[in-house]
C-alpha cells in the first residue's frame, strides 16, 4: 500500500507541475526558494493545524472531525502523506499567486482571488474525509 501512495504521489506532482505550468502560460520564471517556501511554510502549518483542530474537537465535543485510515500517525488526526500533500497545494498555491499577480488587479481583487483559491484547498480537504487513499488531489489539481 505504501508503495502505491508514493506511486501516486509522485504522478500527483507531475500533474500539478504541467496543470501550473498551463496555468502560468510557461512565460513566468518560477522563484525555486518562493515555491520552496510555500511549499514548506503550507506542509508544517496543514499537518500542525490538522491534529491541533482534530485535538480541539475530540476535547470539546467527544469525538474527532475526521480520522485517517491510511498510514495514520497522532491517532488519526493526520496521516503520514499529509505533510506530502500540504506542500504539494503549497506548490499549487504558489503559481496561482503568481498568476493573479501578472494580471495587475487591484489589490482588493487579488485577495479575493486568494481566498478563492485556498476555500478550493478547504472544500479539497473536506472531500478527503470521503474518499479513502487521498483520491481528493485529483479533484485539486
Amino acid at each position: 500500500m505504501v508503495t502505491n501512495l508514493i506511486l501516486f504521489f509522485l504522478y500527483l506532482v507531475v500533474v500539478i507541475y504541467f496543470a501550473d505550468l498551463a496555468l502560468t502560460n510557461k512565460s513566468m520564471q518560477t522563484n525555486i526558494k518562493d515555491a520552496y517556501l510555500y511549499s514548506g511554510t503550507l506542509a508544517i502549518i496543514g499537518c500542525v493545524s490538522e491534529v491541533a483542530t482534530n485535538s480541539f474537537c475530540r476535547t470539546v465535543f467527544g469525538s474527532p472531525l475526521w480520522l485517517y485510515h491510511v498510514t495514520p500517525i497522532h491517532q488519526g488526526d493526520t496521516s503520514i502523506f499529509a505533510f506530502f500533500q500540504w506542500s504539494l497545494f503549497g506548490y499549487h498555491l504558489y503559481y496561482v499567486r503568481k498568476k493573479i499577480q501578472s494580471y495587475h488587479f487591484s489589490r482588493y481583487f487579488r485577495f479575493g482571488s486568494l481566498c478563492r483559491c485556498v476555500d478550493a484547498g478547504n472544500i479539497s480537504q473536506r472531500i478527503k474525509q470521503c474518499i479513502p487513499g487521498h483520491v481528493h488531489f485529483l479533484l485539486s489539481a
